[in-house]
């Protein structure tokens, strides 16, 4: 009897464990993939912000740690939409992947570009693309678009345009 419900136990757990690791790696396979010319482009996620606040402790000087709050907001009317995205390139080729043809666009039809420098997604612990032109290797991070706060609940799309062709890939 002892042995049944030890084997029994030890089945449980397996399967128990099984279950975890399946649903755990779920989560951070990217949605959807689009492939224009040598590139994949791979939807990860997105989080709408009306802003971004942190606490830092800054050592001084003398030793002293010093706490400070640091936060970052769009323009008025505006939220923060972080996208997560990997860009990869998959085959030799001496194409460039071009920050300026990517853009998120809403259902009327507007683009919205990447900003300019979204480098303060670093202060709040979003890892970050880089934002020069891409020519190799898998680039994975968050990549900031300041949108009207009333198209962040409506359908949006990530969007790229190249030489090599385009395509569009659904936020919601």
């Amino acid at each position: 009897m002892r042995l049944i419900k030890k084997t029994l136990l030890l089945w449980l757990g397996v399967g128990c464990f099984a279950v975890l690791f399946a649903c755990g790696g779920a989560g951070n396979a990217a949605s959807e993939t689009a492939t224009i010319g040598a590139w994949d482009l791979a939807f990860a996620g997105f989080q709408v912000k009306e802003d971004l606040r942190a606490d830092t402790n800054d050592v001084q000087y003398s030793g002293v740690s010093v706490r400070n709050q640091i936060s970052e907001s769009p323009d008025q009317g505006n939220v923060f939409l972080l996208v997560h995205i990997v860009v990869e390139k998959k085959q030799a080729s001496a194409t460039v992947f071009y920050w300026d043809g990517l853009s998120i666009q809403d259902a009327d039809g507007n683009n919205y570009h990447r900003m300019e420098n979204d480098s303060f997604l670093e202060n709040f612990g979003y890892e970050r693309l880089m934002s020069t032109d891409l020519t190799l290797g898998k680039n994975d991070g968050y990549i900031c678009f300041e949108i009207p706060k009333e198209e962040a609940s409506k359908p949006l799309s990530l969007c790229y345009q190249s030489d090599e062709g385009s395509c569009s890939i659904k936020l919601r």
